[in-house]
């Protein structure tokens, strides 16, 4: 099924089979991640007729307008047949109403209840890539839902909308830690509040692109100190394959940088905190957060797995 001039995730595979072995998919059980068949050639890319490449949005766009095009490519991959669901989250200040986009990908039934992952990009109104990297990691989910077996997983490609579409590339304004759990008045905190408390999430995964950090950071917070073996260890190893890592203690934990610490949650869910430097290019922060992605997916089913055998 063709979404306008767009392709769906069948079809992508269909083109590019030429290219990879026939039927392959990623390698869920392997002790690694088979990244050629996630990645997407760039013949295949020039066929999307959306932003929704490793490029990134186009060069010189306004904020406004990459939100719009963004939230546009998504909602064209939102239907029955892709299993790709929008539920946005609103509320009403100063007479207008204030919405933060929010996707729902409902994998393949398993053995265990469904286990509820939030994803939250653009944090900071200037973060440009984390959105791009999360539509991407939706794309690989619809063009093979097994990789989701057993889990909800809820997307919010852009978590602070209103600083996402005035910030100017060099300042992102206010971003949301500075206002979270602190009774503020400003919309989005309060609608990532009521979220993480009414959704209850397992995990919670917030992408970040800062400037000051030599390489890629994975940061566990909370005190599920048995996930630093189990999960970070492994999606670290990972991401080194496509990414320098960031230098011991450039990346110390921040409380201040935690969408739950400062919640009386309960269930408290496990949080991660992606980090790639902003200076690198568009195409390797996407890359890199998007392998990530998969990575924290992977080893978390395997750490469900492991625990029901307890």
């Amino acid at each position: 099924m063709k979404h306008g001039n767009r392709f769906t995730g069948a079809q992508i595979k269909k083109q590019r089979g030429e290219k990879l072995e026939k039927n392959s998919k990623p390698q869920i059980e392997g002790k690694r991640l088979n990244m050629s068949t996630i990645l997407i050639d760039a013949d295949i890319e020039q066929k999307i007729e959306t932003p929704l490449t490793l490029a990134g949005p186009p060069p010189g766009l306004p904020p406004a307008s990459r939100l719009t095009l963004l939230t546009r490519a998504l909602q064209e991959f939102v239907s029955e047949d892709t299993g790709l669901e929008s539920s946005p989250v609103s509320t009403v200040h100063h007479g207008k109403r204030v919405q933060i986009e929010r996707y729902v990908f409902i994998g393949p039934e398993s053995t265990h209840h469904p286990f509820r992952l939030a994803f939250f990009g653009a944090l900071r109104g200037d973060d440009r890539y984390s959105p791009y990297a999360l539509t991407s990691f939706i794309r690989d989910l619809i063009d093979d839902p097994e990789l989701a077996t057993g889990f909800h997983l809820y997307f919010y490609p852009v978590a602070n909308p209103t600083q996402y579409v005035v910030a100017d590339g060099e300042s992102g304004g206010r971003d949301l830690f500075a206002d979270l759990w602190r009774d503020s008045s400003r919309p989005e905190p309060y609608l990532i509040e009521r979220e993480l408390a009414v959704v209850q999430f397992h995990g919670v995964i917030a992408l970040f692109t800062p400037r000051s950090l030599s390489g890629l950071a994975v940061q566990l917070h909370g005190s599920w100190s048995s996930l630093k073996e189990s999960l970070v260890g492994p999606v670290l190893a990972d991401a080194a394959e496509f990414s320098p890592l960031a230098a011991a203690g450039d990346w110390v934990a921040s409380r201040r940088l935690s969408l739950t610490s400062g919640g009386n949650l309960r269930p408290k869910p496990f949080e991660l905190s992606v980090k790639i430097p902003r200076g690198q290019s568009a195409r390797e922060q996407i890359l890199a957060l998007r392998v990530t992605l998969h990575s924290i997916l992977r080893h978390y089913r395997t750490v469900v797995a492991e625990s029901q055998h307890l």
